[in-house]
């Protein structure tokens, strides 16, 4: 596609704000929103949409099981690959470059945003500073970025929106600055930064009034000609199912929304049944106030009119089975926990340990598979990334690294275990010597180093030492005054 084709790029802005794309984009915005901890409001929103006159009076639960379940799904960086190319120069020198540019973060992101979107893009970037360029890698959420693919998957045109031009400067020499603050909310005004193999464009759009969307080129300094050198797409995506089509949204977010929405309701009939409805039986033409306050530090004047049936006060008291609820919720929980954890999250039963009994159920989930299927695909982005900086270096004449493609070798992700079955697999290495009780210690403690395990069996040793010779001297006292 030709992006100096004015034409072009209009029709791919025109499909990036079309509805239904839109509609999209503002899902995956609540759901990064509701992971980021603004649950409340969107509870708040579903209990207003079902009780539109009496919502205020809501008590609102947000227990955010999708940062949860994410978060237990994120976790294949948890200890950052071994990266290995051809030669030992090569493996070093890009350990050391994954390092500068904080890899173990960016897809430490990259990982949430996949498990939570089912979709990510690594977009790689670069600053200058001090005259030199720095690379940047970039996590964006499915909210951020665009792509036309054909139809085999391979993309074709990458597009990041930016939300105003204020937050955007390409002052490098291919608009590709990493100064960027994306907003998760559009303005009227949008800019997008576009790439194909070999173009490489940044726009400013403008929807006129009658509909109409007008496109101004920016300019882009060191890079008048609009090249992209690198010869490829800078970023490397992944998805769950088809590349051809766009994944479907994760239902873990309005299913958290609702969940907390029932929530809200069982702990509301908490609230009423603590203090009853209060009920004012009185004659009609009883002049009464349109309000009664209710609390432990106020009371209610009762006018009475001598001889007319008495102005009363009473309470009703719903009396529902919260417990009863509370075991229908805990259920929805599990079943949802469930869906996204899969047969692995162990069943949890009793309804006296609500939240800790959910936690737990995420905490021992099984998720083993999981977590290796994602590494595969994160395995095949890191080669792409690995060709895109390979191939930043060679237009920089500086040709790094010749290796073809990179090795990525991720720790074995461990079932759970108890601390019993964690102790007996311990003891059987230690009584079959495979390990040393140094390195028992290690495996209970992996925070710990083996010079601080080797003092404290040494400590431990002495302890016990003191202890034996304190007991054989109590003996031996023992044993005189019989004597005597």
């Amino acid at each position: 596609m030709n992006l100096l084709d004015e034409s072009v790029v209009r029709k791919i802005i025109q499909d990036i704000e079309s509805g239904q794309n839109k509609e999209r984009r503002t899902r995956e915005i609540k759901a990064f929103e509701v992971y980021s901890g603004e649950l409340k409001t969107h509870v708040e929103n579903r209990v207003k949409q079902i009780y539109p006159k009496t919502y205020g009076s809501f008590s609102i639960a947000d227990l955010n099981l999708t940062k949860k379940v994410t978060d237990r799904l994120s976790r294949a960086y948890k200890q950052p690959p071994l990266r290995e190319l051809g030669t030992d120069t090569e493996t070093e020198e890009y350990s050391e470059l994954m390092q500068h540019v904080d890899a173990a973060e960016a897809w430490q992101t990259f990982d949430v945003y996949y498990n939570l979107h089912r979709y990510a893009c690594m977009w790689f970037s670069f600053v200058e500073i001090n005259g030199e360029q720095e690379i940047v890698l970039r996590p964006l959420a499915p909210f951020q970025f665009s792509r036309i693919t054909n139809d085999i998957g391979e993309t074709k045109v990458f597009a990041v929106n930016f939300p105003s031009s204020d937050l955007y400067s390409s002052n490098d020499t291919d608009g590709r600055n990493a100064l960027i603050q994306d907003s998760q909310q559009d303005t009227g005004r949008k800019r997008y930064a576009l790439w194909t193999d070999e173009m490489h464009v940044v726009v400013t759009c403008e929807f006129a009034k009658g509909g109409a969307l007008n496109v101004y080129y920016e300019p882009i300094e060191g890079n008048e000609r609009n090249v992209n050198d690198l010869g490829m797409i800078p970023a490397c995506f992944a998805q769950q199912g088809d590349n051809a089509a766009l994944p479907i949204s994760n239902p873990i977010t309005n299913q958290t929304v609702e969940f907390n929405q029932q929530y809200s309701v069982m702990l509301t009939g908490a609230s009423l049944q603590t203090f009853g409805h209060l009920v004012l039986s009185h004659p009609s033409d009883q002049p009464m106030p349109n309000e009664i306050y209710n609390s432990l530090f106020t009371y209610s004047k009762l006018p009475q009119v001598e001889g007319n049936i008495p102005t009363t006060l009473d309470y009703l008291n719903p009396s529902p089975n919260l417990d009863s609820q509370l075991q229908v919720l805990q259920n929805y929980g599990h079943q949802i926990i469930s869906e996204h954890l899969g047969d692995g999250a162990k069943a949890v039963t009793g309804s006296d340990n609500f939240t800790s009994g959910l936690d737990r159920m995420i905490s021992m989930s099984d998720i083993t598979s999981t977590i290796e299927s994602n590494q595969q695909v994160y395995a095949k982005c890191e080669n792409i990334l690995y060709g895109i900086i390979k191939s930043f270096y060679d237009v920089k004449d500086r040709q790094k690294f010749r290796s073809e493609s990179i090795a990525i070798k991720y720790s074995k992700a461990k079932p759970i275990e108890s601390e019993a079955e964690i102790l007996a697999n311990i003891e059987k290495k230690l009584s079959i010597g495979l390990i040393e009780k140094y390195e028992a210690l290690m495996m209970l403690d992996p925070n710990i180093t083996s010079e601080i395990a080797k003092q404290k069996i040494d400590a431990i040793n002495v302890e016990r030492k003191e202890s034996m010779n304190s007991m054989f001297g109590a003996d031996e006292d023992f044993d005189a005054d019989k004597e005597e």
